[in-house]
């Protein structure tokens, strides 16, 4: 067979190869689904059964879980992590920095390592690896600590967090006692019964507990991802989903000229307003919270992180709002209007939040109904762009110690 037979043959099977190629980049082309846009069908939601639990247990303090731990175990469950950290005493950082005595050493402490931005400014700040800390961000280390280096996805058991806590207590000289089991959240119960006593809700309890230790730096971090969908500024114009600008306690579908969902809207005309507890809810699951909204976001699970975003959200205004729990009227407002009950024997005032405070919030993030200046909205008021806030129609885009 002579040099041109050979070419001829090569030729038509590279030229058989392009075709199958173009055909298969033609088909998804024209096949690739396209998804939030046309009429959609709610699945029916499954039942709860008679009898069932309608929640679970409320989850326990890590010194209830402490108290049980073995840093035997703890140390077999930290197998996992020698591949990026050292754990003896002088071993040089890995990937990862030593761990030797972290327990309550301050952030960012090992000599030398390279750490993430968000960890020196914890340092800065004074914060150290209490046991608690080291539990929360061993559950989630990128919501405890947004933007960290550190690509590890957390451990979910608390009874294994427990144990790998009691292996680095181990790792000392004079090791940290724990906290006893009994002190556990003492300040929830502060909380719980101080809401008793001003007519708070359990819910409003425990956001106020929550945003307590939230800060508006850690909120602004995780709302970059709803930077795509929502603008943050004063007079910014909305993007896919709304301005979030002064979201906190107005209105829902507060931003003007925008193409809000049916459900926002019936909620605006019903007096609903961008309460902490409401922008806490539509965070957490939008789509439950705001049934049909466009906005296309899974939601923000983490409370802390959903407490973070909320408290970047109330910095975003001339005037922002009290704090929930902060014992002041200005309180009366987070929660939506229609359920605020006047003093009987007087008429029903819309709360000064939402009054005193225009109607173009630009705090929505990729969920609906909160403006995102975060994850935890082009359209409805959520809240900043790190995370979905409620109000937003706009779909969201693609929120050991760390190092």
């Amino acid at each position: 067979m002579d040099s041109f037979e050979l070419n001829k043959i090569m030729g038509a099977v590279l030229g058989t190869l392009l075709f199958v190629m173009g055909v298969g980049f033609l088909a998804e082309a024209i096949y690739h689904p396209v998804e939030g846009q046309g009429p959609g069908y709610a699945l029916p939601e499954p039942e709860l059964v008679a009898g069932a639990p309608a929640e679970e247990a409320p989850a326990q303090s890590i010194g209830f879980f402490l108290a049980s731990a073995s840093a035997e175990r703890g140390a077999a469950a930290a197998r996992k992590c020698q591949s990026c950290h050292s754990f003896g005493e002088g071993e040089p950082n890995k990937m990862g920095p030593n761990l030797y005595n972290i327990v309550e050493a301050s952030k960012a402490h090992a000599e030398g390592f390279a750490y993430s931005d968000i960890l020196l400014q914890q340092k800065a700040e004074g914060q150290v690896w209490s046991y608690d800390n080291l539990n929360a961000f061993l559950t989630d280390p990128k919501a405890y600590a947004p933007g960290t280096k550190m690509n590890f996805a957390g451990v979910r058991s608390p009874e294994e967090r427990a144990d790998i806590l009691a292996y680095l207590q181990t790792l000392s000289a004079t090791p940290v006692a724990f906290p006893a089991a009994e002190d556990v959240a003492p300040a929830a119960d502060q909380q719980a019964g101080a809401a008793e006593d001003n007519g708070q809700s359990e819910e409003d309890a425990q956001i106020a507990l929550l945003m307590a230790s939230a800060t508006a730096e850690r909120g602004e971090a995780a709302a970059r991802k709803c930077q795509s969908c929502h603008s943050f500024g004063e007079g910014e114009p909305n993007k896919m989903g709304p301005n979030l600008y002064n979201l906190v306690n107005g209105p829902k579908a507060h931003a003007a000229d925008y193409a809000y969902s049916d459900i926002l809207l019936q909620q605006k005309a019903e007096g609903q307003i961008w309460s902490f507890a409401n922008l806490d809810a539509f965070l957490t699951d939008p789509k439950a919270h705001a049934p049909g909204t466009k906005m296309n976001f899974a939601g923000v699970r983490a409370p802390e992180e959903r407490a973070n975003i909320m408290a970047y959200m109330r910095s975003l205004s001339p005037d922002p709002v009290p704090l929930p729990g902060a014992g002041s009227a200005a309180d009366a407002p987070a929660v939506d209007a229609q359920t605020t009950p006047a003093p009987e024997g007087t008429e029903p005032t819309a709360p000064a939040a939402a009054t005193a405070t225009p109607t173009t919030t630009s705090t929505e993030t990729q969920v609906e109904g909160t403006p995102v200046g975060s994850g935890t909205p082009a359209t409805e008021s959520a809240p900043a762009n790190p995370a979905p806030a409620a109000g937003a129609d706009a779909p969201a885009t693609p929120a050991a110690p760390a190092q």
